[in-house]
């Protein structure tokens, strides 16, 4: 399942998918097409991120061409959100061979069948780094060999009815898939889950859920898990309510004993207002306590977030979490995604692997914009212990970016992200610094132009990196 072999099933479950999805009701949804052009050229004086103690590689040139389309469906029975663009990249000093990349998102949203029958379905394709304890170019122009293709999708049917006045039941299927291109195990998921909740809105309303997922792995290994939870949700006051849910999970691994034992979970929610929400709560399950915190304060120009939970999860887990376009802004706003702009690589999420681990993860972020400035600052952490090797790593990432419109063609970027990664306290470790400066020019309508300058300072390692571009937009 490498390759060609990968982007075929791919590209075999995305057409019958898109097929299935979208030839229903198509007249009566809105649909609205952007395609864009990217001209790109980037000077890079150490693409290789060789070290400062070896020969520096010499300077290289590369150019880039990202034809993409952004498609848009909404109303009837459809809710298609589609951003594809192709890089290929070129470099005329002949240092290394021409390339191509893909990168693909998809969400569709289908009813099938009078609020009753209904079907979500989402691929990807995206480039990922490897191995986060590798150097760390950003993004695919870096030549280090640390970046490899991922291909994901999901499939999830569902039907939704209500048993009289006094309960909703929902019952769901789930199939998805995260493939590699290169390195790493690929893998297929097939699951269910049924969820049965009280109907009538009142002070005290009650839930079950259970679920069953079996994930089979290329070299033919598995891991099945189920879970049963009932859950009581008692509303004290309009801006107090919480929260009490109990059950049992079972868990298996190839090659890993059988986990396992009941589980529970006890949480306050507070909303003071409609734009204030916290959830505070603390539960237990087969590897420990599971204290877990969401806030969110939204503003007219500012947004301020945060999230701490403690969980089971797999690389493959985070590489479904990922997305190659985003199709809304932090204010929730619908925008087009520009195609021809590559997104930085993540350096949180774990190397491709089978392994289980128990993660904990906090996240916060504060967003301000006054109309013509943005600015944004985030930090994140995860901590991972491996349920098989026994393996402890952490990953920290802090980051901010602020845009100044200075004209109403021209606008001006500046930013920083600093990126640590450790492994078994400190036996080893990557750590990283990016600042990045930038020009935006509207030159008219459909074309705008760009002048960025990036400096990245790694263990042993820096570049400096100027890129030169013009992007073209029509819209339909």
């Amino acid at each position: 399942m490498r390759g060609s072999s990968s982007r075929r099933r791919l590209a075999r479950i995305v057409g019958a998918l898109g097929a299935l999805s979208l030839a229903l009701h198509l007249e009566a949804a809105e649909w609205r097409l952007s395609r864009q052009l990217a001209l790109d050229t980037t000077w890079s004086d150490n693409s290789a991120l060789s070290t400062t103690a070896a020969t520096a590689s010499a300077s290289e040139w590369q150019l880039r061409v990202t034809p993409g389309l952004v498609l848009r469906a909404d109303g009837g029975r459809v809710d298609l959100n589609l951003a594809y663009s192709l890089n290929y990249l070129t470099y005329p000093a002949g240092e290394r061979g021409d390339d191509l990349n893909h990168r693909l998102q998809a969400n569709a949203k289908t009813e099938l069948y009078r609020d009753r029958l209904f079907l979500d379905t989402t691929a990807s394709i995206r480039q990922e780094l490897i191995d986060p304890m590798g150097p760390m170019g950003g993004d695919d122009f870096a030549n280090t060999a640390n970046t490899q293709t991922v291909y994901t999708y999901s499939l999830t049917p569902s039907y939704r009815t209500p048993l009289g006045q006094y309960a909703n039941l929902s019952l769901s299927l789930n199939h998805d898939g995260v493939l590699y291109a290169d390195q790493g195990e690929s893998s297929l998921r097939y699951g269910a889950q049924l969820d049965l909740h009280s109907g009538r809105s009142t002070a005290l309303s009650w839930g079950l859920n259970a679920r069953y997922n079996l994930i089979t792995y290329e070299d033919d290994t598995e891991s099945e898990s189920a879970s049963v939870r009932a859950m009581l949700d008692q509303t004290f006051t309009p801006s107090l309510s919480g929260t009490l849910a109990s059950g049992y999970e079972i868990l298996e691994d190839t090659g890993l004993n059988h986990r396992g034992g009941v589980i529970w979970e006890s949480a306050l929610i507070w909303t003071p207002n409609p734009r204030t929400r916290l959830r505070l709560g603390v539960g237990q399950r087969y590897f420990g306590w599971t204290p877990v915190l969401e806030w969110s304060h939204r503003r007219k120009r500012s947004i301020w977030t945060a999230s701490y939970q403690r969980d089971q999860t797999t690389a493959r887990d985070e590489r479904l979490q990922n997305t190659a376009f985003v199709f809304e802004d932090e204010f929730g706003v619908a925008r087009d995604p520009i195609t021809g702009e590559p997104r930085p690589l993540s350096a949180l999420d774990a190397a491709p692997s089978k392994e289980t681990f128990v993660t904990d993860q906090f996240r916060t972020g504060y967003i301000l914009n006054t109309g013509r400035s943005t600015f944004a600052l985030n930090a994140a952490y995860r901590l991972r212990q491996g349920e098989q090797s026994a393996r402890e790593e952490s990953a920290m990432q802090f980051g901010f970016n602020f845009n100044r419109r200075l004209t109403p063609f021209m606008s001006a970027t500046a930013g920083a992200t600093w990126n640590y990664n450790e492994a078994d306290n400190n036996t080893a470790n990557n750590e990283s610094y990016t600042l990045n400066l930038g020009l935006n020019r509207t030159l008219s309508r459909r074309l705008s132009t760009r002048l960025h300058y990036r400096f990245l300072e790694g263990n042993d390692y820096t570049e400096n990196r100027v890129t030169l571009g013009m992007q073209f937009n029509w819209s339909k």
